[in-house]
């Protein structure tokens, strides 16, 4: 409407109609937001650090997380990160292809954390490598193969010379 009452009122139709609107919204917008931190913290963060936050591999220590705990958390389908973005952040974000990005039209004022993004995506990425079938599990092959730069010397000790992995 502001754009329609041309060059000379713009000014006019900015502070009568844009601005008003824009504050409004973020008086919405300020407690959804600190509402939903709260929702994602006493869903997700809390319980995950409990579970997660003194073993392997997310801290160097003998105490392993199990795959069915993992996937209570990241499973695609029916994890407890899943299913927040799913119900709680359904339309502001959603999945492209692996990918979770803010929709660009109905989060409009709404800015996610590209740190909480990037992780999303990381454990998205984990999701589906750890669940490719739906069930928890990592299926690998090894064969036998030649290593330039090792060898074994005569009392059966490997020695490594300029050895990249």
């Amino acid at each position: 409407m502001a754009a329609g009452l041309g060059q000379e009122w713009s000014g006019f139709g900015q502070t009568l109609f844009v601005r008003p609107m824009e504050q409004a919204w973020q008086q919405v917008l300020t407690p959804a937001a600190e509402s939903l931190n709260a929702q994602w913290r006493s869903a997700v963060v809390e319980d995950w650090n409990s579970a997660f936050g003194g073993r392997y591999p997310f801290k160097n220590t003998s105490s392993e997380v199990s795959l069915p705990l993992l996937a209570k958390y990241l499973n695609s389908e029916t994890g407890r990160i899943a299913r927040f973005l799913q119900t709680r952040l359904n339309g502001v974000l959603h999945k492209e292809g692996s990918r979770w990005m803010a929709d660009s039209i109905n989060a409009q004022g709404l800015t996610f954390n590209p740190a909480f993004l990037q992780a999303m995506n990381t454990l998205s990425h984990l999701s589906d490598v750890a669940f490719a079938n739906g069930e928890a599990g990592l299926h690998f092959a090894l064969r036998p193969g030649t290593a330039d730069g090792v060898m074994q010397d005569g009392a059966g000790n490997r020695q490594s010379r300029n050895l990249s992995i």
